[in-house]
């Protein structure tokens, strides 16, 4: 079954993955917001992962995954948008969140993907050449 981004139901599948964190969109971030931010994230992910468009075309990426992917990188940017902070000079006052990964990797103003979700756009496992060439340095460093 061919899968396009527009044809997508993206509230059924952020309702899905955001049920981890209600209060992103506690009242905050509306239907439009939604659906706006997760095709363009598709759209990036179609221009990072040249792969993308062929392999939801072919079936080899199914929808289950790919949204999930979209949605992961369009919960980083709705985990921002609750950060707030002021400062007049005289105090200071923020309201974050809490922090839900303990490298802080969740949340971000811009959408972006790691590099296990590009993997998973491409339909690849490997992690590149480095990993699979022997350096030929253990004789010299002792490795």
């Amino acid at each position: 079954m061919a899968v396009t981004a527009e044809g997508i139901d993206w509230l059924k599948w952020m309702r899905i993955h955001g049920q981890t964190s209600p209060e992103v969109f506690d009242g905050r971030l509306d239907e439009d917001w939604i659906r706006e931010y997760c095709l363009l994230a598709a759209e990036k992910a179609q221009q990072e992962c040249p792969a993308v468009k062929p392999r939801l075309r072919s079936g080899a990426l199914s929808e289950r995954m790919y949204a999930a992917v979209i949605c992961e990188s369009v919960l980083r940017v709705a985990r921002w948008t609750l950060l707030k902070s002021e400062n007049d000079g005289s105090y200071n006052y923020s309201n974050d969140t809490p922090v839900r990964t303990p490298n802080g990797e969740d949340m971000s103003p811009n959408i972006w993907f790691s590099a296990s979700q590009q993997r998973a756009l491409e339909g690849t496992t490997s992690r590149g050449l480095a990993g699979t060439i022997h350096m030929g340095l253990s004789r010299v460093y002792g490795m």
